[in-house]
C-alpha cells in the first residue's frame, strides 16, 4: 500500500495498460485503466496544474 502512495505519472502507462507499482510492472484490468484515465482527465481539468508529478490526492472525510 505505501508504494501507492509515491505513484508517479511515470509510473503509469495508459496506452499499454501498465502500471508500475513497487519497482513491479502490473497490467490494468478494464476497471483499473477506465478509474485511472478518468481520475487524470479529472485532474487536467479540476484546476492548475500540481507542481509535482504524484497521481495521489489528499481526501478528507466529511
Amino acid at each position: 500500500m505505501a508504494d501507492m502512495l509515491v505513484l508517479r505519472l511515470d509510473d503509469v502507462d495508459l496506452g499499454n495498460r501498465r502500471i508500475i507499482i513497487g519497482g513491479r510492472v502490473r497490467l490494468l484490468d478494464d476497471l483499473t485503466h477506465q478509474l485511472l484515465a478518468d481520475w487524470l482527465r479529472h485532474r487536467q481539468t479540476a484546476g492548475p496544474t500540481p507542481p509535482t508529478r504524484t497521481c495521489s490526492s489528499t481526501t478528507r472525510p466529511p
